[in-house]
């Protein structure tokens, strides 16, 4: 979809049908958050805010689906459905799921002839953006360590609509595509498949580098900062104003997850962090400590105001990890 630049044709199609939409980590922002159809980005299986909707539609429409993105058996559950596909080439099966009917050819010509023939039916899902806008909009109460709602919201509030946020990967990443709202495709970049861990720094690097003109925000755990950090010397040589948001937990949270529900404890996930400040600053680039969702909000400004190669280290609350993948 966002590869065939047929995100124009993909909001024609859906207003002319009125049917919602719920976007994959890589088609984020395809249609605007803002949007009445937009349920937002989907990947995360049982924690994700749209999955009501999944449960209870009786048609899907996939548009340019990659099942490597979203296997089946993650959206396709609740009442029986028929599944229509429409994309350049024709959709991958697995065992126990093959599209009814597919479309196959030009994305933005299929689109835009079906736009043509649609008749509007109603919005269904207007209760469920209700209460998913609502859930995003809920911060709890900070303790000990900023809450990881708080820094995706601050995150989202430093950056205009078309300014690039950059998610590496781990339990953070999963925070940013749950609650981080995209209004245009390609400002929220999330790697998926293999999922390499690391890519935060130089992918924010070449995004500031392709597109000057826009404000980049790489967001990193701790562990993934620890493998590429050194790349600031990069941005630094290559003149790339970065700012980059160190979740810092001292673990690897969504290993310690794992292995806790699968074997009842973890092991080598504790991380002996540095000073990431003084190591920054080794580097060259300014580093700042946060403590507060509302100091984070400013330093971020701050350093997105002047242009400046930044690191941000904020201490985070551990403890909220385990909400993002229920039982």
């Amino acid at each position: 979809m966002v590869r065939a630049r047929a995100s124009a044709e993909l909001v024609r199609f859906v207003e002319r049908w009125n049917v919602p939409v719920a976007m994959t980590w890589l088609g984020s922002g395809a249609v605007p958050f803002d949007h009445p159809l937009s349920l937002g980005t989907v990947g995360l299986r049982k924690a994700d805010m749209a999955r009501a909707a999944f449960e209870a539609a009786d048609l899907v429409i996939l548009v340019g689906f990659d099942l490597m993105e979203f296997e089946p058996q993650y959206w396709n559950f609740g009442t029986a459905k028929k599944v229509a596909y429409i994309g350049a080439a024709p959709c991958d099966s697995v065992p126990g799921f093959s599209p009814d009917v597919q479309v196959v050819g030009d994305l933005n010509r299929s689109l835009r002839d079906l736009a043509g023939i649609g008749g509007a039916g109603t919005n269904w899902t207007e209760e469920l953006k209700a209460r998913l806008l609502d859930q995003i909009e809920q911060v709890p109460p900070e303790g000990r360590g900023v809450k990881p709602q708080a820094i995706v919201r601050a995150i989202r509030n430093a950056l205009g609509r078309e300014d690039v946020a950059v998610s590496d990967v781990g339990a953070h990443l999963l925070w940013m595509a749950q609650r981080y709202p995209v209004y245009k495709e390609n400002t929220l970049l999330l790697s998926n498949g293999l999922i390499p861990m690391g890519v935060g720094v130089p992918w924010a690097i070449a995004a500031k580098l392709a597109c000057p003109e826009r404000k980049v925000v790489a967001s990193v755990g701790d562990g993934s900062f620890a493998m590429t950090s050194m790349e600031l010397m990069t941005a630094k040589e290559q003149g790339a104003p970065i700012v980059t948001v160190v979740w810092d937990d001292n673990e690897l949270a969504l290993v310690r997850i794992k292995q806790e529900r699968a074997f009842g404890r973890s092991h080598g996930i504790e991380l002996g962090n540095p000073d990431i400040v003084r190591y920054a600053e080794s580097l060259g680039v300014a580093g700042y400590r946060v403590s507060t969702g509302v100091e984070l909000g400013e330093a971020l400004a701050r350093c997105l105001r002047d242009d400046e190669i930044a690191v941000i280290d904020v201490a985070v609350d551990r403890k909220e990890a385990a909400r993002l993948m229920p039982p």
